[in-house]
């Protein structure tokens, strides 16, 4: 149970799912798969150390609002990226998009999840955000959570955004790195 702090009155639930006659965790939910192969990574290193994790999230951003996107068939090339030029490590570039940012970093916070920080990226109006390192489960939840907040987000604000590997074959590429740890206890 998390407050999503960008829509009013809104809790969001992530959570295991069982099945109600056996009252077994369903194997193929996503929770259930990841908490398997921690087993699993457990049973290799042992029980003195614990696995954390972080999210590296690279995605496109538009100004053009979802609607319209929709509209246009989600061609992305006839879409309005929000930036005219490449912005990795571009301080100009990215103040651009500071006022989508600065919500979205407030937001997550205010919903619990700490942002190490987010930058503009190669492609035209791409960018990333990291959250910050925790255990594995708990990760994988904020990372649900911070890509629908971004979504809902650019939404409220008129924008879109993909998390598309490559939107465009002219585009660079985005990615997801998920950054693994493995500590003593």
């Amino acid at each position: 149970l998390r407050r999503a702090a960008w829509l009013d009155r809104t809790l969001l639930i992530l959570c295991d799912v069982y099945d109600s006659t056996t009252h077994d965790l369903i194997p193929i939910a996503p929770r259930s798969l990841l908490r398997n192969m921690l087993s699993q990574v457990e049973e290799v290193i042992g029980g003195g150390c614990k696995v954390k994790s972080a999210s590296e999230l690279e995605y496109y951003l538009y100004n053009t609002s979802f609607r319209e996107a929709n509209e246009k068939g989600y061609r992305y090339s006839e879409l309005e990226p929000a930036g005219w030029y490449s912005e990795d490590y571009h301080i100009l570039q990215a103040s651009r998009t500071e006022p989508f940012h600065q919500k979205v970093r407030n937001m997550l916070k205010a919903s619990g999840l700490p942002v190490e920080n987010s930058k503009g990226e190669t492609g035209i109006g791409q960018h990333e955000l990291n959250v910050a390192y925790n255990d594995v489960l708990l990760m994988a939840d904020r990372h649900v959570t911070f890509k629908q907040c971004m979504k809902e987000v650019a939404d409220q604000m008129g924008m879109s955004i993909t998390f598309m590997a490559k939107p465009t074959h002219e585009d660079a590429g985005s990615s997801c790195h998920i950054h693994l740890s493995i500590q003593d206890k």
